[in-house]
């Protein structure tokens, strides 16, 4: 008899789609898809004002003027690790919150967690989404899994440098 083993037949049943698999959600926003390449963004916005690029820093670029679902952004900001979108974040006044939310619960559902009125989150595969209103302001925010690994070795890397300065 042959020895079965149990990832054996969970490989078996999510190939034969007996256990649904999550879909991957690609997160968008003003045609500024999360993974999207430099050039492509900058096709998309050639006003985007960016810092230079310094591999492996993260590139960090604004775009001027943006709107979203017809409220004014104070500031959108979108950042590149090599050469990839992997962080989103627009600030705005609080009518942003209201509208944005909207529009995303329409696009992507109702959010995973929320506080009423002042906090809300989708997770939408490697990317977390957050929509926030605080005294007067909101900030949307989206932030890949890269993003998230980069922040981390940042301030592993921080760390290990204050130590070897100690």
């Amino acid at each position: 008899m042959k020895n079965v083993t149990a990832a054996t037949i969970l490989t078996a049943l999510v190939s034969s789609g007996a256990i649904a698999q999550t879909p991957k959600v690609e997160f968008e926003v003003k045609g500024l898809r999360i993974g999207v390449g430099f050039a492509e963004a900058k096709k998309l916005y050639p006003k985007m004002q960016c810092d230079v690029d310094k591999p492996p820093k993260p590139r960090v670029c604004s775009i001027p003027g943006m709107t979203l679902s017809g409220v004014n952004v104070r500031s959108a900001n979108i950042t590149f690790y090599s050469g990839a979108l992997g962080r989103i974040a627009f600030s705005g006044d609080d009518s942003m919150f209201v509208s944005a939310a909207a529009a995303i619960r329409e696009k992507y559902g109702y959010p995973t967690a929320a506080k009423p009125d002042s906090q809300l989150t989708w997770i939408l595969g490697d990317v977390d989404v957050g929509l926030t209103k605080l005294d007067g302001y909101a900030l949307l925010s989206a932030t890949s899994g890269v993003a998230r690994d980069a922040y981390t070795k940042a301030i592993e890397d921080k760390k290990r440098k204050d130590k070897a300065d100690f």
